[in-house]
């Protein structure tokens, strides 16, 4: 992500998951949140990586506990997977983030479009 300037305010991570362009983090500078740099451009980037890779989906995992967060990926065309469309390496990202430490582990939802 740039600011009108062209200099960078940001980054996403796009990765290759159970043969799906993943989307592994988006950040955007403090002094840029707010702006809507991480919403909607980001994802559309990343759609458009996929398809040059020959990847039609695109998954991300996030808090499915936080109603704002629901929103925005709603929003951006995202679904919250069933069980059984959540493949391995979606499962075991869960599954990490919990050994890591976090405080949900049942909190998180993975969603694709």
């Amino acid at each position: 992500m740039q600011d009108a300037g062209g200099a960078p305010v940001g980054y996403i991570l796009v990765d290759v998951v159970d043969d799906a362009a993943h989307i592994e983090q988006v950040s955007v500078a403090p002094d840029h949140q707010g702006r809507g740099l991480g919403r909607a451009a980001p994802v559309e980037r990343a759609a458009r990586w996929a398809a040059s890779q020959g990847v039609g989906t695109l998954t991300l995992i996030t808090f499915g506990d936080i109603p704002w967060n629901r929103l925005l990926d709603e929003h951006l065309g995202f679904r919250v997977l069933p069980d059984h469309e959540i493949g391995p390496g979606l499962g075991s990202g869960r599954e990490v983030e919990a050994a890591q430490g976090s405080t949900r582990p049942h909190g998180w939802s993975c969603a694709g479009i």
